[in-house]
């Protein structure tokens, strides 16, 4: 059954790339189920005597706990949001999903916040292009650094409809699906 599932995803994930490629993606139930994919982290989920706790498996370090499953889920997503959502000025991106990985017993899915899933992505495909914030700025024509540093920042993104067009116009491949 997971093998069929599988497929049926990679499958999915080949029609899903082709057609953005092409420009001809539209929003089916395949589009939806590989944007699922993207935006999710998979935590593994440990029990212990004194409670559980779950780390997550594509993230080294972002670790936490809680004493019933349903605080541990709550946890995870906060544990989460907080490990991606980096200082504005780093210059390492983390990897994203592991969509290899397929859900378990004890392996779950959690899903990253929109805002800190835009941040995130806005900020990696800055540095894929080698851009100092300075720079992104600059091929936006914002008037300031700061306008741009707001886009990279979960807390304070909230971009326009103008703002998205400029930044589609200077990063082709920038796929709001991604992040929302």
């Amino acid at each position: 059954m997971q093998f069929q599932r599988v497929l049926k995803l990679l499958k999915n994930l080949n029609s899903f790339f082709n057609s953005l490629l092409k420009g001809t993606l539209t929003e089916t139930a395949e589009v939806a189920e590989v944007r699922s994919v993207i935006v999710v982290y998979h935590f593994k989920i440990h029990e212990e005597q004194e409670g559980l706790w779950a780390e997550c498996m594509e993230l080294k370090g972002c670790l936490t706990q809680g004493e019933s499953l349903q605080e541990l889920m709550r946890n995870m997503k906060e544990a989460l949001d907080l490990f991606l959502d980096e200082p504005e000025n780093s210059g390492i991106p983390f990897p994203l999903p592991n969509e290899s990985i397929c859900e378990m017993e004890n392996v779950v899915r959690v899903k990253v916040d929109p805002s800190v899933a835009f941040a995130y992505y806005m900020r990696i495909t800055r540095l894929k292009h080698n851009m100092t914030q300075r720079d992104a700025a600059k091929m936006l024509n914002f008037k300031n650094l700061y306008s741009y540093q707001r886009l990279e920042s979960s807390k304070k993104t909230n971009p326009e409809l103008k703002t998205l067009e400029k930044i589609k116009k200077a990063f082709p491949e920038f796929d709001l699906n991604l992040v929302v």
